[in-house]
């Protein structure tokens, strides 16, 4: 449930930052929007491919259809819609509405970060630090995830903190785990808010005068 959840809101935010999301409130606008988005998909729309794709994932108006979603979003990514690369990316990587393959899923999001998609790259640097689709690589994780940040992927900075507080690909750095965990959270991440409070809880405890002060 929790990474159909994901991939939702993942689509949503997508079709929204491309304001082509058109709002319906009854059964009638509803299908007359699904018939709508349909017939211009299948006319070469990708970006309504991803629109349908978003009403599949969410069931509104239709029967909730993950295989659906993900083969529309290969039909739009296909016709080179980047959104739709990176959210099938995703559905490859946790093999929802299609089997998994690591190695489809590196392929997608290699495609979507080389086309400046910085969620693109904090997914692929996810792959690299897990060794999955490609040999494990914490360096490479770190350049990724630190490129995402520095563009303004909130995902990026909290995973490049992560790193810095276990100490992959990098020195373990606690102050520089919390100030990625701040940016992050600042940023509207609450997984960066969440990680910011525990790790200045614990760090806090041990060495208040070296880590704290600055956060006070």
């Amino acid at each position: 449930m929790k990474k159909m959840f994901i991939i939702f809101t993942l689509l949503t935010t997508l079709v929204i930052s491309a304001n082509t999301q058109v709002q319906a409130k009854t059964s009638k606008e509803l299908d007359d929007k699904i018939n709508t988005l349909t017939k211009s998909c299948n006319g070469g729309d990708m970006a309504n491919c991803l629109n349908l794709a978003v009403i599949y994932a969410s069931g509104e108006g239709v029967k909730q259809d993950y295989n659906k979603v993900a083969e529309l979003l290969t039909k739009a990514c296909d016709g080179k819609n980047i959104d739709a690369c990176l959210s099938l990316g995703y559905m490859y990587m946790e093999g929802i509405g299609i089997k998994l393959n690591d190695k489809k899923a590196v392929e997608l999001f290699t495609r979507t970060c080389d086309n400046e998609n910085l969620g693109g790259c904090t997914n692929l640097g996810i792959m690299y630090e897990k060794g999955k689709g490609v040999e494990q690589d914490y360096k490479k994780a770190i350049e990724l995830y630190s490129n995402a940040c520095e563009g303004g992927d909130l995902m990026g900075c909290n995973n490049l903190g992560n790193s810095y507080y276990n100490g992959l690909g990098v020195l373990l750095n606690y102050d520089n785990a919390l100030s990625l965990f701040k940016k992050a959270c600042e940023g509207g991440s609450n997984l960066g808010c969440s990680n910011f409070k525990k790790t200045y809880k614990e760090v806090c405890l041990n060495n208040p005068k070296k880590y704290c002060s600055k956060y006070q």
